[in-house]
């Protein structure tokens, strides 16, 4: 494909398509590692060397 010709209707449509489903993607991708980059605290305060993270909290606790 050259870039040079035109596209058809069908074309464009499932262009602008994949283009909104890789955003939704991107978006979610990028919210869960907000999410971790966020319980980063929490998620390695149980490791041994890191005793003065934040205290344990039961309603806090993933399983």
């Amino acid at each position: 494909m050259d870039g040079l010709e035109e596209l058809s209707a069908e074309e464009l449509a499932s262009l602008t398509r994949n283009a909104r489903a890789n955003r939704d993607l991107v978006r979610k991708v990028f919210i869960t590692h907000n999410w971790y980059q966020c319980q980063r605290p929490f998620l390695d305060h149980r490791r041994r060397n890191n005793k003065n993270r934040w205290p344990m909290k039961k309603s806090m606790r993933m399983t």
